[in-house]
């Protein structure tokens, strides 16, 4: 029946979901096979298995199975390595495939509705009847409104937002936030009035100028002023190779957006993470801290845990298991000034990193975000 259901998605959603849809194009990943099945309590297993190994709790050679875990930990007597919740209740077939049609569903919705909603921006902009930056901001709001609207009607996920109380008059900032699936920009949309709160300044993500390669993709970040920067196309988990010459007109562009009344999105990993229950990608990169200090600017943090658990980054859409539907998003309180790229890497890492993970906070967070504050 999945393989049915999975045929007839396909002819539905090939080209409507994958290749107009524009968060990432599907030939700048490699897409992975393997005969392991994800599950989230496999997904457990694996970040308890590299953190013992961090800890050299266990051998380095010890595979990432869920049966030589066990064997381990019973024949050298190793107490539990971390106390995690599952992710969410193992998803039966039927609800795992019918969640799959309904995030399938969204996301042509999506690829529909945002070109219709941002027309009448697009005309009235060429027509001179609003400034540039009234249709930046008015296309990021008809973007959220899109997808939050959508998501009421197809209830896909189980989506969790904690924000950070709701400032009248929020001050301009620097946030950062993981990346763990094709999925993200979608959810961001449709949670950032939660997140950021209603008073919320609009803000400008960089992004990689590839992704313009998607039509859907293009008209939204180019309509919303998104600032993009080039670099060579790779699979994730591959480093990242950025052109050099563009990072002037990126610091240009950055406090362009900052005097307009943007805030600014970074990712500090620089692409997807095909491993978010291993922690973040690698190397993260300190370009947030860099614009940070060049604009006098707070880094403000935001974690997200569980959208990889509905589009994998290493599968493409129509491929991919659905093995969950929990999905949490959460700002963090306090508005951080770090010494250093390093000492913003470390903090990042420790509080994104462990929330992207396990969608819960480090113990000692409250320490972490007094240092920095």
């Amino acid at each position: 029946m999945q393989h049915s259901v999975n045929r007839v998605l396909g002819l539905v959603a090939w080209y409507l979901a994958v290749s107009s849809w524009g968060f990432v194009p599907l030939h700048h990943y490699h897409v992975q096979t393997t005969q392991n099945i994800r599950t989230p309590s496999n997904d457990l297993f694996r970040l308890k298995i590299h953190d013992a190994k961090m800890n050299d709790q266990l051998p380095t050679g010890t595979s990432n199975s869920p049966d030589q875990y066990n064997q381990v930990i019973e024949k050298e007597n190793i107490p539990e390595i971390i106390g995690l919740k599952e992710v969410d209740d193992h998803l039966d077939d039927f609800t795992a495939m019918w969640t799959k049609v309904g995030m399938i569903s969204y996301i042509i919705s999506m690829c529909v509705a945002l070109p219709i909603a941002l027309l009448p921006l697009y005309l009235s902009y060429n027509m001179g009847m609003i400034t540039k930056k009234d249709m930046e901001y008015s296309s990021l709001e008809a973007g959220e409104m899109c997808a939050r609207t959508l998501l009421t009607m197809i209830p896909f996920v189980n989506l969790k937002v904690s924000g950070d109380g709701d400032d009248k008059e929020p001050e301009p900032s620097i946030w950062v936030l993981n990346h763990t699936s094709m999925l993200d920009a979608f959810m961001l949309l449709a949670a950032d009035q939660k997140l950021r709160g209603k008073h919320k300044r609009p803000i400008k993500f960089v992004y990689w100028k590839g992704l313009e390669a998607n039509p859907v993709t293009k008209i939204l970040f180019q309509m919303c002023g998104f600032i993009p920067v080039q670099m060579e196309g790779n699979a994730a988990g591959v480093l990242n190779n950025y052109d050099a010459a563009c990072f002037r007109q990126l610091l240009k562009d950055a406090k362009s957006a900052l005097e307009d009344g943007f805030d600014l999105g970074v990712l500090p990993e620089g692409q997807l993470n095909p491993h978010p229950e291993l922690g973040l990608q690698q190397p993260l990169y300190s370009g947030a801290f860099t614009l940070a200090k060049m604009s006098h600017r707070p880094i403000r943090m935001i974690g997200m845990h569980g959208i990889h658990h509905l589009w994998n980054a290493e599968e493409s859409l129509l491929e991919t298991s659905v093995i969950g539907k929990d999905v949490t998003m959460k700002a963090y309180p306090g508005k951080h000034v770090f010494k250093s790229g390093d000492d913003f890497k470390d903090t990042f890492n420790t509080v994104v990193g462990h929330f992207g993970a396990t969608g819960q906070d480090p113990p000692n967070l409250a320490e972490l975000l007094q240092n920095e504050s």
